[in-house]
């Protein structure tokens, strides 16, 4: 599949004990990979070197980095996230901010030569929305940026999708630091996806989830989006560089063809 790129290479993978981030653990496991697997939840898979990690705990977070040895790491596969059905503060702290605290924090533990890939969600909008939430993209600490977030409920709309324009705005941004160092920072951009996680979308927001296009005609599979993970990170794809891969069936081509239809 992806040859011997990933063979005897220590790679980490949050989320990694459902959905998406399992399956990453998988195919990098079956590329030969030393896989590091962190989640809030107990990872059932003997193969990986598991931690506990809450993205919701600096503390938590701090302890993951703190075991792994400096600049050992080949690959970061960002996969944890909450759905907005949980309350929205903790939705942005750990969709966004504690993904940043950790990918800012594992970063000395990177080699020389090295990848992250962040999953967002389909975040056609962060561009127009990156002004309105920069205070957050900005904020210098985990806790101003909660602050920002209670400060802010009124006017936040959907916690996951300010959370996920947060995210791919700060690692566009961001990426053309992170490369000055060897490091490729990447997002992943999947459509409606069978997860966990899934339910929860549709219980959330049910009419936006029935209207999204899906010209492939059917909703992705975590593989699919795991896939599309190892790609992003594999060392052959190395002029990647903040690059939204939109792995989702077609839904952002639906999308963008009929906006451009109606400008004509």
């Amino acid at each position: 599949m992806f040859g011997n790129d990933y063979k005897s290479r220590r790679v980490v993978v949050t989320g990694a004990a459902s959905g998406m981030g399992a399956e990453a653990c998988k195919l990098l496991l079956e590329c030969g990979a030393e896989v590091i697997g962190a989640d809030i939840n107990a990872i059932d898979n003997p193969a990986i070197t598991g931690y506990q990690m809450n993205l919701m705990e600096q503390v938590s977070i701090d302890a993951f980095v703190a075991e792994l040895e400096d600049e050992s790491i080949y690959a970061v596969f960002c996969c944890a996230g909450l759905p907005q059905t949980f309350p929205p503060v903790d939705v942005v702290q750990v969709n966004f901010l504690g993904n940043r605290y950790l990918i800012e924090g594992i970063l000395p533990k990177l080699q020389a030569e090295s990848a992250v890939a962040v999953i967002t969600s389909m975040t056609l909008g962060w561009v127009q929305d990156a002004e309105r939430l920069s205070p957050l993209i900005n904020s210098a600490t985990m806790e101003e940026g909660r602050a920002w977030v209670e400060d802010s409920l009124e006017n936040l709309g959907d916690s996951y999708i300010a959370a996920k324009h947060a995210l791919a705005a700060w690692a566009t941004i961001n990426s053309t630091r992170y490369i000055q160092r060897g490091t490729r920072l990447n997002v992943l951009c999947p459509g409606i996806t069978q997860t966990p996680m899934l339910a929860s979308f549709f219980e959330a927001a049910p009419e936006a989830m029935a209207m999204l296009p899906q010209p492939l005609g059917r909703e992705t599979t975590a593989e699919e989006q795991a896939f599309a993970m190892l790609f992003l990170n594999h060392p052959r794809a190395s002029a990647l560089v903040g690059l939204s891969l939109y792995n989702d069936g077609g839904s952002q081509a639906a999308i963008l063809s009929a906006a451009a239809a109606g400008l004509m």
